[in-house]
């Protein structure tokens, strides 16, 4: 069985905070944990309620705790519920984003907007049903904006956020566990790279998470017919090169 999103995301936030001793990670009601077969990984049972904080339903200070944690150079997680993720809108756009770009990107801010995005699984409520704010965050200057398709690629992505010294919106689809192999090891996935999931000579398609799996099924129906469908996964939303 193949690690989950969610397990991969936890491992790769666990052997940071491993890594980094000062790295927080700020919550809300959801305890960071998850199993992936006798493994299990319980972040506030192995850090502490001192790193890994559990806050009130408050998003506003969950996501103004770890930015400013971030501006005196203390690396923080800030992880929302997916019905919450245009709360924080304007603390990441007036002072995360705003500061970062006026200074040049002088100014360090290692802060990761761990957000949950909308399910697409049917018989979700409407709080839930428009969460995918990927595209307004992106909008934002001074922020990086990541949207990773595979479990492999959502560990490598999160290591890379929490090393970033911009401010980085991790947003975070349910996804079923496809693509490579996660290693246990800590690993980098670069941020701004687009990933050709399938080479293709007749027609080029992008998406990005959750439409991949949807694409690749679609490419499958295309190639049936003869049709050559190279396939680009646009898993970095800001900075974006194919």
């Amino acid at each position: 069985m193949p690690k989950s999103m969610t397990f991969a995301i936890l491992e790769g936030i666990q052997g940071e905070m491993q890594r980094e001793k000062l790295l927080t990670l700020f919550y809300e009601y959801q305890t960071p944990s998850a199993r992936f077969g006798d493994r299990a990984i319980n972040l506030e049972k192995e850090f502490g309620r001192l790193r890994v904080r559990f806050c009130a339903i408050d998003e506003q200070w969950i996501v103004g705790g770890a930015l400013g944690m971030s501006l005196i150079g203390v690396p923080a997680i800030a992880h929302i519920p997916s019905m919450t993720t245009f709360i924080p809108f304007e603390l990441m756009f007036n002072h995360a984003g705003k500061l970062r770009h006026m200074t040049g990107g002088q100014a360090a801010f290692p802060m990761v907007l761990w957000a949950d995005m909308a399910s697409r699984t049917p018989f979700q409520g409407g709080q839930h049903a428009d969460a995918g704010l990927e595209s307004a965050y992106a909008r934002l200057a001074g922020l990086k904006v990541v949207v990773p398709s595979t479990p492999y690629d959502a560990k490598g992505l999160m290591i890379s956020a929490i090393r970033d010294v911009a401010p980085v919106v991790f947003c975070h689809y349910s996804m079923p566990a496809s693509g490579p192999e996660v290693p246990d090891e800590p690993y980098t996935v670069p941020i701004g790279e687009a990933v050709v999931r399938t080479e293709g000579t007749h027609l080029t398609v992008v998406a990005y998470a959750p439409q991949t799996t949807e694409m690749l099924k679609a490419i499958t129906e295309l190639k049936k017919e003869g049709i050559s469908a190279e396939f680009i996964d646009r898993g970095p939303w800001r900075p974006w090169t194919a």
